[in-house]
C-alpha cells in the first residue's frame, strides 16, 4: 500500500499546486482590475527606471 499512498500524496499534492496556481492568477486578475491605476503608475516607474539610459537620451 506504500506505493499506493506515495502516489495519493502526489496527486493531492499536485491538485493542492494546481488549485493554488489558479488562486494567484484569480487574486492577480482580481488586483490588476481594481487596482489598475496604481499598476499602471508602477509600471511607468518601472520603466523609467530600467530604461534610464533612453529617457535619459530623449532629454
Amino acid at each position: 500500500t506504500a506505493p499506493g499512498r506515495v502516489a495519493e500524496q502526489a496527486s493531492g499534492a499536485g491538485a493542492a499546486m494546481a488549485g493554488h496556481r489558479a488562486w494567484l492568477d484569480g487574486e492577480r486578475g482580481a488586483w490588476e482590475r481594481v487596482m489598475t491605476n496604481g499598476v499602471e503608475v508602477a509600471s511607468r516607474v518601472d520603466a523609467r527606471g530600467v530604461g534610464g539610459g533612453a529617457t535619459g537620451g530623449e532629454r
